[in-house]
């Protein structure tokens, strides 16, 4: 189970990643040609209707990179909490076994 939380936090980072290139790439790259084959990440004849545009889809991937960046922040933690949990079930069981030792040593040695 928490090898399937971690996996998922991988793949939250990564889309993460792909998402700030994405919004990188719309802020940096921006040439707007009179030849439409020419033109990158431009949909409108003026420059700064262009600009606003591109300004608006960077925003739209940094807010989608923010949310799976802590979605894969959370699912590290649950993965993490899951075998602190696992963790501490083995532990209470190795606990209890030692509790039943120790009643049966001192009950081994009232009988001698």
């Amino acid at each position: 189970m928490r090898k399937m939380f971690i996996s998922l936090g991988c793949i939250m980072f990564v889309i993460c990643a792909v998402l700030i290139y994405f919004g990188y790439d719309k802020i940096e790259h921006y040439s707007n040609s009179t030849f439409a084959d020419y033109s990158t990440n431009a949909y409108v004849g003026g420059d700064a209707y262009n600009y606003i545009i591109n300004s608006n889809y960077a925003t739209g991937f940094f807010i989608l990179a923010t949310l799976f960046g802590i979605m894969g922040m959370g699912f590290l933690i649950i993965g993490h909490l899951h075998d602190m949990q696992e963790t501490n079930e083995i532990n209470r069981q190795l606990n209890q076994k030692q509790i039943e030792l120790m009643k049966n040593q001192m009950k081994n040695a009232e009988k001698s």
